[in-house]
C-alpha cells in the first residue's frame, strides 16, 4: 500500500515537474528563443 502510494506520488511529481518546465520554457521562448537555445547547448 506504501509503495503503491510513493509510486504514484512519484509519477504524479515528474509529470507536474514537466508540465511545469514545459510552462516556464514556453513563456520564456516567447521573448528571446533563439538566444537561450545557443547559450543552453
Amino acid at each position: 500500500m506504501v509503495l503503491a502510494a510513493g509510486i504514484v506520488g512519484f509519477i504524479l511529481g515528474v509529470n507536474l515537474g514537466f508540465l511545469f518546465a514545459g510552462l516556464m520554457r514556453t513563456a520564456r521562448g516567447e521573448h528571446e528563443q533563439t538566444e537561450d537555445e545557443n547559450k543552453t547547448c
